[in-house]
Protein backbone atom coordinates (compact mmCIF):
# COMPACT_ATOMS: atom_id res chain seq x y z
CA UNK A 1 0.00 0.00 0.00
CA UNK A 2 1.57 3.57 -0.67
CA UNK A 3 2.20 5.85 2.19
CA UNK A 4 -0.48 9.03 1.93
CA UNK A 5 0.82 11.83 -0.28
CA UNK A 6 1.33 15.23 1.48
CA UNK A 7 1.35 18.69 -0.48
CA UNK A 8 3.84 21.17 1.20
CA UNK A 9 2.99 24.64 -0.51
CA UNK A 10 4.97 27.31 -0.38
CA UNK A 11 6.24 28.91 2.95
CA UNK A 12 9.46 29.67 4.55
CA UNK A 13 12.25 28.03 6.30
CA UNK A 14 9.96 26.09 8.69
CA UNK A 15 8.48 24.35 5.76
CA UNK A 16 11.72 23.13 4.65
CA UNK A 17 12.08 21.48 7.93
CA UNK A 18 8.32 20.42 8.17
CA UNK A 19 8.91 18.91 4.63
CA UNK A 20 11.17 16.66 5.71
CA UNK A 21 10.02 15.99 9.04
CA UNK A 22 7.12 14.51 7.18
CA UNK A 23 9.27 12.51 4.84
CA UNK A 24 10.87 10.80 7.23
CA UNK A 25 7.87 9.87 9.27
CA UNK A 26 6.68 7.94 6.09
CA UNK A 27 4.93 10.61 4.05
CA UNK A 28 5.14 11.17 0.15
CA UNK A 29 6.08 14.72 0.20
CA UNK A 30 5.28 16.87 -2.97
CA UNK A 31 6.79 20.41 -2.48
CA UNK A 32 5.14 23.16 -4.69
CA UNK A 33 6.11 27.13 -4.89
CA UNK A 34 9.00 25.60 -2.58
CA UNK A 35 12.63 25.05 -3.80
CA UNK A 36 15.84 24.94 -1.15
CA UNK A 37 19.10 22.58 -1.73
CA UNK A 38 18.34 21.79 1.60
CA UNK A 39 15.00 20.15 1.27
CA UNK A 40 15.94 15.90 1.90
CA UNK A 41 16.28 13.36 -1.08
CA UNK A 42 13.26 11.99 -0.17
CA UNK A 43 11.22 14.79 -0.88
CA UNK A 44 9.41 15.07 -3.87
CA UNK A 45 9.58 18.59 -5.97
CA UNK A 46 6.75 19.09 -8.31
CA UNK A 47 7.45 21.63 -10.71
CA UNK A 48 3.88 21.61 -11.99
CA UNK A 49 1.22 21.44 -9.03
CA UNK A 50 -1.20 19.92 -11.58
CA UNK A 51 1.09 16.51 -11.55
CA UNK A 52 0.95 16.36 -7.27
CA UNK A 53 -1.86 18.10 -6.27
CA UNK A 54 -5.38 15.95 -6.88
CA UNK A 55 -3.46 13.14 -5.41
CA UNK A 56 -3.02 15.10 -2.27
CA UNK A 57 -4.30 13.65 0.94
CA UNK A 58 -3.68 16.68 2.66
CA UNK A 59 -1.96 20.07 1.62
CA UNK A 60 -0.06 21.87 3.59
CA UNK A 61 -0.18 26.07 3.41
CA UNK A 62 2.19 28.70 4.67
CA UNK A 63 1.57 30.87 7.48
CA UNK A 64 0.37 33.47 6.93
CA UNK A 65 -0.87 31.63 3.99
CA UNK A 66 -1.13 34.87 1.37
CA UNK A 67 1.10 38.28 1.14
CA UNK A 68 -0.84 40.47 -0.61
CA UNK A 69 -4.27 39.62 -1.58
CA UNK A 70 -4.35 36.05 -3.01
CA UNK A 71 -0.59 35.77 -3.40
CA UNK A 72 0.91 32.64 -2.14
CA UNK A 73 3.67 33.16 0.71
CA UNK A 74 6.42 31.37 -1.41
CA UNK A 75 9.94 33.50 -0.49
CA UNK A 76 11.66 30.21 -1.53
CA UNK A 77 10.19 30.43 -5.31
CA UNK A 78 10.94 32.57 -8.15
CA UNK A 79 9.66 36.22 -7.87
CA UNK A 80 8.59 36.24 -11.12
CA UNK A 81 6.49 33.30 -11.05
CA UNK A 82 2.89 33.39 -10.85
CA UNK A 83 1.99 32.35 -7.51
CA UNK A 84 -1.74 33.27 -7.14
CA UNK A 85 -3.85 30.69 -5.36
CA UNK A 86 -6.23 31.31 -8.06
CA UNK A 87 -4.81 29.21 -10.14
CA UNK A 88 -4.62 25.75 -8.24
CA UNK A 89 -7.28 26.03 -6.00
CA UNK A 90 -9.65 24.14 -8.45
CA UNK A 91 -6.97 21.43 -8.52
CA UNK A 92 -7.14 20.58 -5.02
CA UNK A 93 -9.66 17.17 -4.47
CA UNK A 94 -12.81 17.71 -2.26
CA UNK A 95 -11.71 15.53 0.42
CA UNK A 96 -8.19 16.96 0.87
CA UNK A 97 -7.21 18.15 4.48
CA UNK A 98 -5.99 21.75 3.69
CA UNK A 99 -4.27 23.14 6.68
CA UNK A 100 -2.54 26.64 6.90
CA UNK A 101 -1.87 29.34 9.26
CA UNK A 102 -3.96 32.84 9.28
CA UNK A 103 -6.27 33.09 6.49
CA UNK A 104 -6.72 36.30 5.21
CA UNK A 105 -10.51 37.16 4.86
CA UNK A 106 -9.63 36.97 0.69
CA UNK A 107 -8.51 33.82 1.16
CA UNK A 108 -11.45 32.31 2.88
CA UNK A 109 -13.56 33.81 0.50
CA UNK A 110 -11.66 32.37 -2.29
CA UNK A 111 -11.69 28.73 -0.56
CA UNK A 112 -15.61 29.12 0.22
CA UNK A 113 -16.35 29.78 -3.64
CA UNK A 114 -14.72 26.32 -4.33
CA UNK A 115 -16.49 24.81 -1.37
CA UNK A 116 -13.10 23.88 -0.07
CA UNK A 117 -12.06 22.91 3.66
CA UNK A 118 -9.43 24.09 5.89
CA UNK A 119 -8.42 24.30 9.47
CA UNK A 120 -6.47 27.82 10.61
CA UNK A 121 -3.40 26.30 12.29
CA UNK A 122 -3.01 29.68 14.21
CA UNK A 123 -6.46 29.62 16.07
CA UNK A 124 -5.18 26.15 17.71
CA UNK A 125 -4.02 26.62 21.36
CA UNK A 126 -1.11 23.68 21.42
CA UNK A 127 0.30 25.70 18.63
CA UNK A 128 0.49 28.62 20.35
CA UNK A 129 1.47 27.12 23.46
CA UNK A 130 4.66 25.42 21.70
CA UNK A 131 5.74 28.70 19.78
CA UNK A 132 5.97 30.95 22.66
CA UNK A 133 9.16 29.92 23.71
CA UNK A 134 11.05 30.63 20.29
CA UNK A 135 8.71 33.90 19.75
CA UNK A 136 10.18 34.66 22.95
CA UNK A 137 13.92 34.19 22.24
CA UNK A 138 13.20 35.53 19.14
CA UNK A 139 12.35 38.81 20.71
CA UNK A 140 15.05 39.38 23.11
CA UNK A 141 17.81 38.69 20.44
CA UNK A 142 15.70 41.61 18.53
CA UNK A 143 15.97 43.62 21.82
CA UNK A 144 19.48 43.27 22.45
CA UNK A 145 20.40 44.18 18.56
CA UNK A 146 18.28 47.37 18.88
CA UNK A 147 18.84 48.40 22.66
CA UNK A 148 22.21 50.16 23.52
CA UNK A 149 22.54 48.70 27.13
CA UNK A 150 22.52 45.26 28.21
CA UNK A 151 18.84 43.58 29.77
CA UNK A 152 20.60 42.83 32.57
CA UNK A 153 19.96 45.81 34.86
CA UNK A 154 17.14 46.67 31.88
CA UNK A 155 13.76 48.13 33.12
CA UNK A 156 11.39 46.38 30.34
CA UNK A 157 7.53 46.04 30.48
CA UNK A 158 6.02 42.94 28.88
CA UNK A 159 2.04 44.27 27.67
CA UNK A 160 -0.11 41.29 27.78
CA UNK A 161 -0.13 38.26 29.71
CA UNK A 162 -0.88 35.45 27.94
CA UNK A 163 1.43 32.48 27.19
CA UNK A 164 3.96 34.78 25.22
CA UNK A 165 3.80 37.20 27.85
CA UNK A 166 4.17 34.83 30.74
CA UNK A 167 7.10 32.87 29.08
CA UNK A 168 8.93 35.99 27.76
CA UNK A 169 8.51 37.74 31.42
CA UNK A 170 10.14 34.90 32.95
CA UNK A 171 13.46 34.83 30.07
CA UNK A 172 13.62 38.52 30.96
CA UNK A 173 13.57 38.39 34.33
CA UNK A 174 16.33 35.32 34.66
CA UNK A 175 18.43 37.72 32.66
CA UNK A 176 18.41 40.45 34.79
CA UNK A 177 15.78 42.72 33.89
CA UNK A 178 13.54 44.42 36.00
CA UNK A 179 9.96 43.29 34.47
CA UNK A 180 6.49 44.82 34.38
CA UNK A 181 3.52 43.07 33.21
CA UNK A 182 0.65 44.40 32.19
CA UNK A 183 -3.00 42.88 31.98
CA UNK A 184 -6.67 43.99 32.14
CA UNK A 185 -8.08 41.32 35.07
CA UNK A 186 -7.29 41.38 38.58
CA UNK A 187 -6.44 37.76 39.06
CA UNK A 188 -4.21 38.48 36.36
CA UNK A 189 -2.55 41.12 38.14
CA UNK A 190 -2.51 39.17 41.32
CA UNK A 191 -0.43 36.50 39.75
CA UNK A 192 1.92 38.85 38.33
CA UNK A 193 2.54 40.15 41.34
CA UNK A 194 3.33 36.40 42.55
CA UNK A 195 5.46 35.86 40.18
CA UNK A 196 7.63 38.87 41.84
CA UNK A 197 7.60 41.13 38.82
CA UNK A 198 5.94 44.55 38.52
CA UNK A 199 1.87 44.39 37.84
CA UNK A 200 -0.02 47.03 36.13
CA UNK A 201 -3.32 47.84 34.29
CA UNK A 202 -2.73 47.63 30.70
CA UNK A 203 -5.40 51.23 30.56
CA UNK A 204 -2.97 52.92 32.79
CA UNK A 205 0.36 51.83 30.47
CA UNK A 206 1.53 55.72 29.35
CA UNK A 207 1.85 56.34 33.38
CA UNK A 208 4.91 54.00 33.98
CA UNK A 209 6.80 54.51 30.38
CA UNK A 210 8.47 56.63 31.72
CA UNK A 211 10.46 53.99 33.35
CA UNK A 212 11.05 51.41 30.71
CA UNK A 213 14.09 51.08 28.17
CA UNK A 214 12.17 48.22 26.25
CA UNK A 215 8.75 48.00 25.47
CA UNK A 216 7.46 44.11 23.94
CA UNK A 217 3.76 44.37 23.27
CA UNK A 218 2.16 40.87 22.72
CA UNK A 219 -1.12 42.32 22.37
CA UNK A 220 -3.47 42.98 19.03
CA UNK A 221 -5.13 45.88 20.03
CA UNK A 222 -3.48 49.77 19.54
CA UNK A 223 -1.89 49.77 22.97
CA UNK A 224 1.33 51.26 22.29
CA UNK A 225 -0.59 54.93 21.01
CA UNK A 226 1.00 58.05 21.24
CA UNK A 227 0.75 58.89 24.89
CA UNK A 228 2.57 55.68 25.70
CA UNK A 229 5.14 57.06 23.14
CA UNK A 230 5.27 60.73 24.14
CA UNK A 231 5.92 59.06 27.63
CA UNK A 232 9.03 57.14 26.93
CA UNK A 233 12.24 58.17 27.53
CA UNK A 234 15.26 59.25 25.17
CA UNK A 235 16.73 55.27 23.88
CA UNK A 236 13.69 53.60 24.47
CA UNK A 237 12.60 50.64 21.75
CA UNK A 238 9.35 49.00 21.13
CA UNK A 239 9.67 45.44 20.05
CA UNK A 240 5.74 44.35 18.79
CA UNK A 241 5.20 41.02 18.31
CA UNK A 242 1.08 41.23 17.62
CA UNK A 243 0.03 39.98 14.29
CA UNK A 244 -0.23 42.45 11.70
CA UNK A 245 -0.45 46.22 11.52
CA UNK A 246 0.41 45.16 15.36
CA UNK A 247 -0.50 47.29 18.52
CA UNK A 248 1.87 50.14 18.19
CA UNK A 249 1.82 53.66 16.39
CA UNK A 250 4.85 53.18 14.13
CA UNK A 251 4.61 56.29 12.13
CA UNK A 252 4.02 58.16 14.97
CA UNK A 253 7.24 56.35 16.94
CA UNK A 254 8.92 57.06 13.39
CA UNK A 255 8.25 60.90 14.06
CA UNK A 256 9.47 60.86 17.42
CA UNK A 257 12.58 59.19 16.95
CA UNK A 258 11.60 55.87 18.72
CA UNK A 259 13.08 52.26 17.45
CA UNK A 260 9.46 50.71 17.41
CA UNK A 261 10.23 47.12 14.84
CA UNK A 262 7.01 44.79 14.21
CA UNK A 263 7.90 41.65 14.61
CA UNK A 264 5.42 38.89 13.66
CA UNK A 265 6.50 35.54 13.13
CA UNK A 266 9.60 34.94 15.02
CA UNK A 267 9.74 31.20 15.15
CA UNK A 268 9.56 31.22 11.34
CA UNK A 269 12.80 34.07 11.38
CA UNK A 270 15.19 33.06 14.38
CA UNK A 271 14.30 28.99 14.83
CA UNK A 272 13.00 27.60 11.65
CA UNK A 273 13.92 24.10 12.36
CA UNK A 274 12.35 24.52 15.86
CA UNK A 275 9.48 25.88 14.43
CA UNK A 276 9.12 23.62 11.96
CA UNK A 277 9.23 20.36 14.31
CA UNK A 278 6.65 22.38 16.19
CA UNK A 279 4.27 22.33 12.98
CA UNK A 280 5.12 18.92 12.36
CA UNK A 281 3.78 17.88 15.87
CA UNK A 282 1.09 19.99 15.68
CA UNK A 283 -0.61 18.41 12.37
CA UNK A 284 0.20 14.84 12.77
CA UNK A 285 -2.02 14.37 15.37
CA UNK A 286 -4.92 16.19 12.76
CA UNK A 287 -3.72 13.78 10.24
CA UNK A 288 -3.93 11.02 12.15
CA UNK A 289 -7.49 11.82 13.65
CA UNK A 290 -8.78 12.36 9.76
CA UNK A 291 -7.17 8.17 9.06
CA UNK A 292 -4.23 9.98 6.58
CA UNK A 293 -1.07 7.99 8.97
CA UNK A 294 1.59 6.17 7.36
Amino acid sequence: MNNPNIGVLGGDARYIHLANALSRDGYEVHCMFLDSPRLARGVHRAEDFRDALPFCAALLLPTPVCGQGLELNAPYWPQDRNRDIGQFLGDIGKTALVLGGAFSPAVKAAFAAKELRFIDLMERDDLAAANALPTAEGAVAMAMEQMEITLSGSRSCVVGCGRCGRVLARLLAAMGSRVTVTARRPGQLTWIADQGWTPLETGRLAQGAGEWDVVFNTVPAPVVDRRVLDALGPGAVVIDLASRPGGTDFLYAAQRGITAVLAPGLPGKVAPKTAGLILRDTILPILRERGISV
